[in-house]
């Protein structure tokens, strides 16, 4: 387990677990056992939650996506709105269908 969670992506995240066997109860394998987090499923349960609530059931986001390449179907580097823009950007044409 140690050598897995040392591994990217999760050598960088906060982990608490405890293994038990289903036997006899005893612990095989405990890391940072007591601590305690919000599970990621959760968070984003109360997250979807307070946007409903926030911005009713009806609000959309608009997402632009950008690329280095004008007026191509499949774009070069292409980037979503806000994200890091490191070359000269263009808006991205729309699929027919989308």
């Amino acid at each position: 387990m140690e050598q897995l969670l040392s591994q990217p992506p999760l050598s960088n995240a906060r982990v608490a677990m405890q293994v038990e066997s289903l036997d006899d109860g005893q612990v095989i394998y405990s890391r940072n056992p007591d601590e305690l987090l919000n599970p990621a499923s959760n968070t984003k349960l109360v997250t979807a939650a307070a946007g409903l609530l926030r911005l009713g059931p009806e609000y959309r986001f608009n997402t632009d996506y950008l690329s280095d390449k004008p007026e191509q179907r499949t774009p070069g580097n292409a980037v979503r709105e806000g994200a890091r823009r490191s070359f000269g950007h263009h808006r991205a044409p729309r699929h027919p269908g989308g």
